[in-house]
Parts: C-alpha cells; sequence; structure tokens
C-alpha cells in the first residue's frame, strides 16, 4: 500500500479549523472517533533504518497486522510504501527482516523508542456521489457544515498530559510514581522540559466538533430526553462531549443533509498527542496533524495544509514520528558513504571513492526489489556488481591489489548468485518475442507455451537459489564489507595524482584491448570469439564511464561509442544463448513431436540474428572508434 500523507507541528493550544470549503471540493468534516496506538519501534543501534528513511514498528490499537515497514518510494517527501505482517511483539517477523537487509547488513536489530498516540480521527469529506447509468459518478454539491470547533481543545491536550497516579487493572505492569525530568524535545514539539508522567492507562476523550448548524436544529427538535440533554449541556464542564452529528441522521434527509457514508473520502485527518515512553514513564510529549490522501486531488491536499498552516500548524521536513523520539542520532546522514564532490583539483583517489560510493548505493538500493520480485531488480543488482568488480579493476594501479582481489570475489559469487535467473529472465522474453515474429508462420503456440513452462520451472529454482544467497550471513558479510571499503579504500600512492594524468592511461588500456579482439574478429568466426569482443566492450564502457565524473564530456562519449557496441555484440550473444537452449529442450523431450520441431523453427530464428549482428557490426565498430571518440586517450 503505498502512504501518501502531510505531517503538520502542532502546539497543545491548536484548535482545528473550519475546513468545509465546497469552493475547495471539502464538503464535510465527519468525526470518526478515537484511539490510543501503542508502538515499539525496531533499528540498529546506530539508526540505519531511521537514517535512511524506513521505519519498522509493531503497534496495538488499531485493526489489521501489528508489524508495518515502510519504505521510501521516489516521489514527493511524505509518501512511502507500508508492509504489514502478523507476529508477536518480540520478534520481527522474518519476511519484513529479509526486506530490511540491505540497510541492517551484519547488524542486529533491537527495539530503540516506544510511543503511545492518543488519536482523533475525521474523515474530510467531498461531494456526493452516485452511480448513474454508465458507471460515471454523479456529483450533487450539498454542503454539510464541518465541525467548528477543534477536535481535540487545548483542555483535552492538557488532560492527555496530566501524570496518572497508577496503571489501571489492564496495564502489564504497575506504574511508578511520577518523577520529574527535564526533556529536550525533537524539533516540531508541542512542549518542552516537562515532568516525566506515568503512561496514562487510557488517553483523555477530546471533546467533540460542535453540531453543525443543521444537526443543532434536529437536536432542539428531538424528542428524546437523551439528545434534550446533550444540547442543553454541550458548553457545560461537566460533559465531555457535546451531541454527536450522528445523532442527527434520522432527519437528516428531512433537511437535505447527505449522510456522510453517502460523500467521497478525499483524506483522513488524525490529531495525534503522541508520548514517547521509558518503561511506563512519560519523558516527552509532542503534538502533530497527518492528513492521509484518499480521493483528493494535489489541489485539495495543498489546500488543507494551508489552511491548517494558517491555522497555526507548522510544516516542515517530512519527518515520521519515531524520528522525533529518537532525537539528532535519526536525522544524521545514512551510514553509506556519500559521493565526494568532484571539483577543483580532484585526485584519482577521489575518484575511486567517487565510484566505489555510487556503487555500492546502488547495491543495496536494489537488495529490497529483488527479494520483492520487481520487474527487472534482479538485473539492476547484477550490474550493480558487475560494475563494482569492473571499477576495482580498472582503478588497479590505484588501489591495494589484496583488498580489490577480496572484494572482486565477493562480488563475484554474488554475481553468480544471481546470473541463472537474469538470464532465464531475459530468455523467455527473447523466445516470446521470436515466436511472434512472423505472423505468417506463426509456431504452434501450444508448443510454444510448453517451452515456456519449462523456462519458467528453471526461472523459479533459479529465483529460489538467489534468494537463498541473500539470506546467507555471507551475503550480509559481504555487503558490510563493501561499505567498509568504498568508506576507506585502500588507495595507492599513485591515487595521490591529478585525475586526468593517472585515470587516462587506464581508460586507454581497456580500449586498446577491444581495439585489438575487434579488429581481429572475422564473421565465420567461433560464437565465443563475437562474446570475448563483447566482454572487452563492456570493460572498455564501464572504465570510460567510471572516470566520467572527473573528465567530463570527451570520457562520457566514449563510454556511449562502447556501449552501442556491447549492445548489439549483446544481442548477438542473447541469440547464441537462445538457440543452445531451445535445442538442449528438443533434445531433453525427443517424444513430443510438436515441441521438437518448435524448438528447431524458433532455434532457426535466432541464429538469423546471430548472422545480422554479424553483418551489422563492421560499420557500428567503425563509428565507435572514430577519432573524435578516442583521440584523447592518445595523449
Amino acid at each position: 500500500m503505498i502512504e501518501d500523507e502531510i505531517k503538520l507541528a502542532v502546539h497543545s493550544p491548536f484548535a482545528l479549523p473550519d475546513l468545509v470549503d465546497p469552493g475547495h471540493g471539502v464538503f464535510a468534516v465527519e468525526p470518526a472517533g478515537t484511539r490510543t496506538l501503542r508502538a515499539t519501534y525496531w533499528d540498529t543501534a546506530d539508526l540505519r533504518l531511521a537514517r535512511n528513511g524506513v521505519t519498522l514498528r509493531h503497534r496495538t490499537g488499531e485493526d489489521g497486522p501489528p508489524w508495518h515497514l515502510k519504505l521510501p518510494v521516489p516521489g514527493p517527501p511524505g509518501v512511502r510504501e507500508e508492509l504489514a505482517e502478523p507476529g508477536t511483539p518480540r520478534e520481527v517477523p522474518a519476511p519484513l527482516r529479509a526486506l530490511v537487509t540491505g540497510w541492517v547488513r551484519a547488524s542486529v536489530l533491537v527495539p530503540v523508542a516506544t510511543l503511545r498516540t492518543d488519536r482523533s480521527v475525521y474523515r474530510v469529506l467531498g461531494p456526493a456521489v452516485e452511480q448513474v447509468g454508465d458507471g460515471t459518478a454523479a456529483e450533487t454539491a450539498t454542503p454539510q457544515t464541518a465541525a467548528a470547533e477543534p477536535a481535540q481543545t487545548a483542555q483535552a491536550v492538557e488532560a492527555a498530559q496530566a501524570a496518572e497516579p497508577a496503571e489501571t487493572a489492564e496495564a502489564a505492569e504497575p506504574a511508578e510514581a511520577a518523577e520529574t525530568a527535564e526533556t529536550t524535545e525533537p524539533a516540531m514539539t508541542a512542549e518542552t522540559a516537562e515532568p516525566a508522567e506515568t503512561e496514562a492507562a487510557e488517553p483523555a476523550e477530546p471533546a467533540e466538533p460542535a453540531e453543525t448548524a443543521d444537526t443543532a436544529e434536529t437536536a432542539e427538535t428531538a424528542d428524546t430526553a437523551e439528545t434534550a440533554d446533550t444540547a442543553e449541556t454541550a458548553d457545560t464542564a461537566e460533559t465531555a462531549e457535546t451531541a454527536e452529528p450522528a445523532e442527527a441522521a434520522e432527519t437528516a434527509e428531512a433537511v437535505g443533509v447527505l449522510e456522510p457514508a453517502e460523500r467521497l473520502e478525499l483524506a483522513e485527518l488524525v490529531d495525534d498527542v503522541v508520548s514517547v515512553l521509558d518503561n511506563r514513564r512519560v519523558v516527552a510529549r509532542f503534538r502533530e496533524l497527518e492528513v492521509e490522501r484518499r480521493a483528493a486531488d494535489d489541489a485539495t491536499m495543498h489546500w488543507l495544509r494551508d489552511r491548517l498552516v494558517a491555522a497555526g500548524a507548522v510544516e516542515g521536513t517530512f519527518t515520521p514520528k519515531v524520528v522525533h523520539a529518537l532525537g539528532p542520532l535519526a536525522t544524521e546522514p545514512t551510514d553509506l558513504p556519500e559521493p565526494p564532490k568532484l571539483t577543483g583539483a580532484v585526485t584519482a583517489g577521489s575518484v575511486v571513492a567517487y565510484s566505489l560510493a555510487t556503487g555500492v548505493r546502488r547495491l543495496v538500493a536494489h537488495d529490497a526489489p529483488v527479494r520483492r520480485g520487481a520487474p527487472d531488480a534482479v538485473h539492476q543488482m547484477r550490474v550493480a556488481c558487475r560494475r563494482l568488480r569492473s571499477d576495482l579493476r580498472t582503478f588497479h594501479l590505484l588501489v591495494d591489489a589484496d583488498w580489490a582481489a577480496g572484494l572482486r570475489d565477493e562480488l563475484s559469487w554474488l554475481g553468480g548468485s544471481l546470473g541463472a535467473a537474469r538470464d532465464l529472465e531475459v530468455l523467455r522474453e527473447r523466445i516470446a518475442a521470436a515466436a511472434q515474429a512472423d505472423p505468417l508462420a506463426p509456431p504452434d503456440p501450444e508448443a510454444v507455451a510448453r517451452i515456456d513452462a519449462v523456462l519458467a520451472d528453471r526461472e523459479k529454482t533459479a529465483l529460489a537459489e538467489a534468494e537463498a544467497a541473500l539470506d546467507t550471513d555471507r551475503y550480509a558479510g559481504m555487503l558490510e564489507r563493501v561499505v567498509e571499503a568504498a568508506r576507506h579504500p585502500v588507495l595507492t600512492s599513485a591515487a595521490e595524482q591529478p585525475a586526468e594524468k593517472a585515470l587516462t592511461p587506464l581508460v586507454a588500456k581497456a580500449w586498446r584491448k577491444l581495439s585489438r579482439a575487434a579488429a581481429d574478429l572475422e564473421p565465420g568466426d567461433p560464437d565465443d570469439d563475437w562474446h570475448q569482443v563483447r566482454i572487452r566492450a563492456k570493460r572498455a564502457r564501464y572504465a570510460a564511464e567510471a572516470v566520467a565524473p572527473a573528465l567530463g564530456a570527451k570520457a562520457k562519449r566514449l563510454g556511449t561509442a562502447a556501449a552501442s557496441l556491447q549492445d548489439l555484440i549483446g544481442a548477438h550473444q542473447d541469440a547464441v544463448v537462445a538457440e543452445t537452449t531451445l535445442l538442449g529442450i528438443a533434445i531433453e523431450h525427443p517424444e513430443d513431436t510438436s515441441l521438437v520441431l518448435t524448438c528447431g523453427r524458433l532455434a532457426e530464428r535466432e541464429r538469423g540474428d546471430v548472422r545480422r549482428v554479424r553483418t551489422a557490426f563492421p560499420p557500428v565498430w567503425k563509428k565507435a572508434r572514430q577519432r573524435r571518440n578516442t583521440k584523447w586517450l592518445r595523449r
């Protein structure tokens, strides 16, 4: 589930403004009750999850599974993906623990904070929606006045802050005596340096919004004593609640007010008083509002935000509750190394550090997507491994040889663990395309489906093996090792040279190896000779791209030229693998005549692609090696 919300800090005297404005699409605000939530947040001792924008918690007091994992997603602040799992309070569920491996690595997850939230909930409603014959929505612009009074008054907040002398009978532990504790609140808190309190067994009930004009009129004419009593005491101190708008439901139709259930829910507004707990003591407290998008468009969400800010709410950077509670360490930069800025007099060592930091971040970023089966995730993680290995090879004169060899071995193991799954993913897509390449002579579709079923079984096995590798201690240790390597690379004295002087010969070496292999290539050479040229092209490309952040456009241009060659011969290699695989499947199923025939037809189409690549190679190579791309390597 994608969670899209706005967070605003408020002080205890803050009163919710009237949010009803049909001109901005808001026709009613409906109170939806109160609840008390208790959440224990888990992280590493150095808060790796919080520092990477990830939240892992166990929370009670609401429906649904108690474990929640919130992951950052591309987009504006406040947009995160939320996953939920069942489980006991003392052990993180295995699926969620696996998904945070990239950030946690070899460290240990422990409880780091406990928060109690006294929450008042409101539904922000739009126009009435009625289904018409063609299935489109017709809107009825009949506004229902929102609550004129705040959902959580200053008195209610003060009541929630009051110290309780003891826990109720439902409390798991005896209440501790209230102690005085001066606490520095995190940024955007309502109060600072309050006396420590014991946790309240039950939060004070916030006052309900005052009645709307129509509802009040209905309450005045109601026949029941209960409604009359409520109306008469709505403004007195003896009662904590005013007449509920829902009490006028029976006469809503008579006065022309539509039931909230008939309206489109635009957003959920919650008013939270959050208490940070140390065992049972309240050591800090803050208040905040959350507006979570339901069906609202951007304009309505912005208007709601602006309306609340105008009433005194404070907008700042999107900050999860636990980050408030944990303090400054939770707001520090991620523990993943930051690529250095390559400006001014850049040394070769700075380029090495930049390359490693960028590669490690790319590797970690694809851990969770691979585990969740996201499209292309296995490919991208494998590419991250290959680039890191290639960069260590390119910079071999600038880094300690033994140090680099150990890293390359571990990256090679991981890349190999991912390789089969990725190759089968590509193979299935390629064979499906080959089967549709000639509409005038289509192969037997049932036979094609049987071929794909064979490959799907193989891919399933390969993915399971890849996931098993990601669950090993070796993988977690490898991540720690490459992160530490990127943070503190072991460099040689040659790395102290200016980037231009030290790096140009390294790229030139990779290009010379490609040039020699490509110049000797003949159309009739074995498939493996063509594959070796592809490997050389890839290494030359990665070398040029690795130095491009420092050397600029000339390196980028060479990288693009090498990439065009790599892509062409890559199609050659994919066709060779597909042909070999199809012939192998035919041999494995000799009794299936239709499948054998189909494999042969598709294999011949793949061999046709091999011939086309070999014909196209000379002009592509000629363009790639032209002087404008390579002249800077000769200096």
